[in-house]
């Protein structure tokens, strides 16, 4: 985290256009390292140093009485994740007091763990850092992943939970916290009683290898159709770059019509189930307890342990987990060939799932699960 000073107003908006943050010229703030690089690029700020020269870094020390500044960094996976961490630190020090600066449209979402955490504005001022006795970040994670690199398998190393609660410090993390959805949130998007079962598919980044195919998504939706099941689907058409076939009886095409994370939260909360790649959505549904089914392909399945309701489904290629993210693979193919794999097919999908509904049936992780035949 550095200390920059702007000599511009600076506007930052997301890939949907929505607005994350603002600056205004001849103020310092805080910022992430890779936000540095970016407004540098563009000469919109100089840097005045390193955080840790204004605020120590925790460490381990009591924080009774005291108050946590948390600057965010990395997705809202990464701070979803982060969450369970903060209250294990929470748990133990009542009372201090945790602050997490974070981007405006995390908000709603992160108020609704504010017992443990309370989101502040994002970039911080440094005139704010006097408010606080040390700061927590996860921008040192590199090296305990290093660490665990030459172990190339999905099962092996830290999942997200231990490497997190190591990087930030905090005390081991024994069950994610729950994300319970205020009325106001829920209410607005609710689609009513249904005897009959509600997946929800979220079609991830056509330009991303950690993320199943489309075609593939579709020969899915069309075998749980055939199973007289609900089909929603989920995502952004920017992402996609496909258009999405009109809809056949069953299913529901609610592309775009999830704008911000508080309304996916909404609907997924309202499936019995969830199949989506690795991203933000195992994150959400394994924080609402919703069975959720998890499609490894570039990325190690190994981050999803912890989560009681989410299962992992990958396959025993030479090449994976690379850990490639972008377009790009690092072996020059087009996409990820995992997804060609066997058991990658939307068949083995679709059994995977059915054996998911059963088991989280039988033991009550998800009540309104009905029988499936």
């Amino acid at each position: 985290m550095q200390i920059v000073e702007t000599v511009q107003d600076v506007r930052a908006y997301d890939f949907r256009g929505q607005l994350t943050y603002v600056m205004s010229a001849g103020r310092q703030y805080v910022l992430h390292d890779y936000e540095v690089r970016n407004a540098l690029r563009d000469g919109a700020v100089r840097v005045l140093g390193s955080l840790d020269e204004r605020l120590p870094r925790y460490g381990g020390q009591s924080l009774s009485n005291e108050r946590l500044y948390v600057p965010f960094t990395g997705g809202l996976g990464d701070g979803l994740t982060q969450v369970s961490c903060l209250k294990a630190l929470k748990d133990q020090y009542p009372d201090c007091t945790i602050d997490v600066s974070c981007p405006l449209i995390h908000h709603p979402v992160l108020r609704c763990f504010s017992d443990i955490a309370q989101p502040t504005e994002y970039p911080t001022p440094v005139s704010e850092l006097t408010r606080y006795s040390a700061y927590a970040s996860l921008e040192d994670m590199t090296e305990i992943i290093r660490e665990h690199q030459s172990k190339p398998s999905h099962q092996n190393g830290l999942n997200n939970f231990e490497l997190f609660s190591r990087t930030l410090q905090t005390p081991e993390v024994h069950e994610p916290v729950r994300l319970v959805l205020p009325s106001e949130i829920r209410e607005p998007w609710d689609i009513g009683p249904s005897t009959t079962p509600r997946i929800g598919l979220v079609l991830s980044s056509a330009d991303n290898m950690r993320s199943y195919p489309l075609k593939a998504f579709l020969k899915i939706a069309e075998g749980l159709i055939e199973k007289q099941m609900a089909v929603f689907f989920y995502g952004q058409s920017r992402e996609i770059q496909h258009p999405i076939p009109d809809s056949p009886p069953w299913l529901c095409n609610c592309v775009d019509r999830t704008p911000n994370t508080e309304t996916l939260a909404a609907m997924i909360s309202q499936m019995d189930a969830v199949i989506c790649s690795d991203g933000l959505c195992m994150h959400i549904g394994g924080l609402l307890r919703i069975p959720t089914l998890v499609i490894f392909l570039s990325s190690a399945a190994r981050i999803a342990g912890g989560y009681p309701t989410v299962f992992t489904h990958f396959a025993d290629y030479p090449c994976s987990p690379c850990g490639a993210v972008t377009s790009e693979c690092p072996r020059k193919f087009p996409h990820c060939r995992v997804s060609e794999h066997p058991d990658m097919q939307p068949r083995r999908i679709i059994e995977r799932l059915m054996g998911i509904l059963q088991y989280a049936r039988r033991n009550k992780n998800h009540s309104r699960v009905p029988a499936i035949h």
